[in-house]
């Protein structure tokens, strides 16, 4: 799961320009260092185009190639754009985005670090941590209830014997106390 780039917009009001890039985040080192300057450019005009096209109020996601791109535009024109792999979570993707969004007028942001931050769906989103440990206590639970059926099994297999075990025990007697009795002394 990999985070890709982070871009923070403002859209001009109707008659303005393309809209104007606020921030810009890049993790880019998945790429070969021959196509980053092409994947910086491409992400930068990818973004813009969304935020410009994108209705506001309302979280989108493109799927581009190999990529998603997840768009959210606020009511003021501010929108921020998401760039990540297939696999990375949606959810935890707007999150950010939302972050991002909601604190840009507040105070400074280090783009930067919200992007490493994000790397790990997990670490950024809370609801994702408690989704994994969720996942690995299912994981564990299924083990655990392997193992108890196989427990379950062998106590059955072990019953099964013991059971065979009286019979034959039961029969040697029998058999035992008859040849005694036809070779008793009287």
């Amino acid at each position: 799961m990999k985070f890709f780039s982070l871009v923070l917009c403002r859209v001009p009001g109707r008659a303005g320009p393309h809209p104007d890039v606020l921030g810009v985040a890049h993790e880019l080192s998945s790429f070969s260092i021959f196509q980053r300057g092409t994947v910086k450019e491409w992400s930068l005009f990818i973004s813009k185009t969304l935020v410009e096209n994108s209705s506001k109020g309302v979280r989108q996601s493109v799927n581009e190639k190999e990529g998603v791109c997840h768009v959210f535009v606020r009511g003021d024109g501010i929108g921020a754009v998401a760039i990540t792999d297939l696999e990375y979570p949606a959810r935890s993707a707007f999150v950010c985005i939302m972050e991002l969004v909601n604190s840009s007028g507040k105070h400074v942001l280090d783009l930067d670090e919200m992007l490493r931050r994000y790397q790990d769906p997990a670490a950024g989103d809370k609801v994702q941590a408690v989704m994994k440990q969720v996942d690995d206590t299912k994981l564990i639970m299924h083990k655990n209830i392997d193992t108890v059926l196989q427990n379950h099994q062998s106590l059955d297999q072990l019953v099964d014997s013991t059971d065979q075990l009286s019979r034959q025990s039961k029969l040697f007697y029998k058999k035992a106390k008859e040849t005694n009795r036809c070779c008793s002394i009287m």
